[in-house]
């Protein structure tokens, strides 16, 4: 995905190429989203408004597309076929209920969020909208899909014991033993 900046926002691009690096499939930020993000950059930077701030895009195993949203505090699946918007996770526009989750939000600034092999949705939830907010410890998150009742039940998180916290980055990976 890449930025690019319009009337001083940063929409984000993806594109899906093919073997011969033909455009398949053409998403655009500025198409979906408009002003619905909690922009995270303070008015004194001189970086154009990143209200997105796309940091992850991976596909799933029905190649459908999952896209981490750090500065709407959001996941979005996009159809691998159309580019259409199948759902929105976290941020001011979640089409999903969170239970088993004590955090309000459930997650905030996350990283690398990806699709585990049982269908689970594994991140690193930095638990903060960026370097210049306050938080809290960061983690990493499971989250189990119903996607008939649009629930999302927490599974698993993991915050070290000292309570470490990453401002800006991270990643999560389940190795070969589920842990």
């Amino acid at each position: 995905m890449s930025p690019t900046e319009i009337n001083g926002i940063q929409h984000y691009v993806l594109h899906v190429l093919d073997a011969a690096r033909n455009v398949l499939l053409e998403w655009r930020t500025i198409d979906d989203f408009i002003d619905e993000a909690d922009p995270a950059i303070p008015e004194e930077t001189d970086l154009p408004n990143d209200f997105y701030h796309a940091n992850n895009a991976e596909r799933t195993a029905d190649g459908n597309i999952l896209i981490t949203m750090r500065n709407c505090n959001q996941l979005v699946l996009l159809s691998g076929k159309t580019g259409r918007i199948l759902w929105r996770m976290g941020g001011k526009t979640s089409d999903f209920t969170f239970i088993g989750e004590d955090m309000d939000p459930p997650f905030l600034g996350q990283h690398n969020a990806q699709q585990l092999p049982n269908g689970n949705i594994l991140m690193y939830d930095n638990g903060r909208k960026g370097p210049f907010s306050a938080g809290r410890p960061s983690r990493a998150l499971e989250l189990q899909l119903d996607l008939e009742n649009m629930t999302a039940t927490k599974v698993w998180s993991f915050t070290h014991p000292t309570n470490l916290s990453s401002a800006c980055c991270g990643g999560v990976q389940m190795v070969d033993n589920g842990k």
